[in-house]
């Protein structure tokens, strides 16, 4: 009798702390969202963010879930490393060719609705804050589009500019020209790669949510907040 009851106070401890784990995860995202822009007009399609065509001269990293994945490439989509699991794309140029002042295309047509100023590149925009350090320049753009009659929206996420040329606010078209890609982490003296990484998410989060930080750590939490960039653009081309 004292082993049921034993069993039973155990088993409601643990449901109390796993309930406890999912409002605290839940509650660390909703700390972590960022404004809805209202009356966003609808995009038409979605584009490549590097390209207007089919990212000639771009590579497309293999999909990888962890580090004993054969195939395993730290810059795909839901690649789980040290940090977090890796819930975008990096873009790198496929001859290995400096890809830093590359013109950045918008994927459709939305709204800017964050900016992260790098400290460096940008010294009399930048807000005092570390929300550029790891990320640099970061653009985040809300895009609303219609699907089967209901309207649906995602967020872009643009990582690492090395320039950016939007304010926000500013409504921007399909392949508008919203920046440069380069190589800035809000660190002096360090810089990436020069890449783009680039986040599509469902769910608005701001420009510098990270999943880990989020207490995001399995790929069903991730799933729930973002989607596979090339995978959406696939299906939703204009």
């Amino acid at each position: 009798m004292k082993l049921l009851k034993f069993s039973v106070l155990t088993l409601l401890v643990l449901a109390l702390f796993s309930c406890s784990s999912d409002d605290d995860d839940t509650e660390t995202v909703a700390n972590s969202l960022v404004s809805i822009a209202e009356n966003n007009p609808q995009t038409d399609g979605f584009d490549f963010p590097v390209d207007q065509g089919e990212m000639t001269g771009w590579k497309e990293p293999p999909v990888a879930v962890d580090e004993n994945d054969a195939n395993f490439d730290p810059s795909s989509y839901l690649a789980q490393r040290s940090d977090g699991i890796h819930a975008a794309i990096d873009f790198y140029k496929e001859d290995g060719s400096d890809a830093g002042g590359t013109a950045l295309w918008s994927i459709g047509a939305g709204i800017v609705i964050d900016i992260v100023y790098d400290r460096v590149e940008y010294p009399n925009l930048h807000d005092g804050s570390d929300r550029d350090v790891g990320w640099g320049n970061l653009i985040l753009i809300q895009y609303d589009y219609l699907e089967n009659g209901v309207n649906n929206r995602v967020y872009g996420q643009y990582a690492h500019c090395k320039t950016i040329e939007v304010v926000l606010n500013q409504t921007v078209a399909r392949n508008e020209i919203i920046g440069t890609i380069g190589g800035t982490d809000g660190k002096v003296g360090s810089e990436f790669d020069n890449h783009l990484h680039f986040e599509l998410r469902t769910t608005n989060l701001k420009a510098d949510a990270w999943p880990q930080s989020m207490g995001l750590t399995t790929v069903a939490a991730v799933s729930e907040h973002y989607a596979h960039p090339l995978d959406f653009i696939r299906a939703h081309r204009p």
